[in-house]
């Protein structure tokens, strides 16, 4: 198999093509609630998981190209070495944003898409590929700052956007 695969959970950072983020970013700067309903999960203060920043993924696909034939048919985990909380990521980009009063809402679901999914164990794609994953609070402050530039947040909306009319557009036509 000439092949290898990267499982990504919610990717974080530049050119975010789903906005989830900047969704949750946006929300706390305003004072709104931002969700944290997350499917089948009862307990959402110790249900673990993983967020991707976007530069460790560029760098992951870069490392498995670099290694090649070594890796081919193998599965790797792509996202932050260290696992959260829904709510302590929250608090997180809250404290990047400089907002000191946050509201969950557990009545509301997550923007992040797979938060349900829990913590990938990214172990393996250390080992095999010589990768190393930003630190998540780093990541989350690298985040925030990419978002509050104008350009960038309009960037990220846009793609969104595009990234929902393309997925609306593909399930309604199957």
């Amino acid at each position: 198999a000439g092949w290898s695969v990267l499982r990504l959970p919610d990717v974080i950072g530049q050119f975010d093509n789903l906005g989830c983020h900047l969704a949750i970013q946006e929300a706390l700067c305003r004072g709104d609630a931002v969700g944290v309903r997350m499917g089948g999960v009862a307990d959402i203060s110790t249900h673990r998981i993983s967020v991707a920043y976007a530069p460790d993924v560029a760098d992951a696909v870069l490392c498995v190209l670099r290694v090649g034939a070594g890796v081919y048919g193998e599965t790797f985990h792509v996202a932050c070495k260290d696992s959260t909380t829904l709510p302590e990521y929250v608090h997180a980009v809250a404290r990047a944003c400089g907002v000191s009063d946050v509201s969950l809402d557990v009545g509301l679901d997550s923007d992040l898409v797979s938060v349900d999914v829990g913590h990938l164990d990214v172990s393996k794609a250390i080992t095999y590929l010589q990768w190393s994953p930003t630190d998540l609070q780093v990541a989350v402050q690298r985040t925030v700052a990419w978002n509050l530039v104008e350009d960038n947040s309009m960037y990220t909306h846009n793609l969104a956007e595009s990234s929902d009319s393309s997925s609306s557009s593909s399930s309604s036509s199957g």
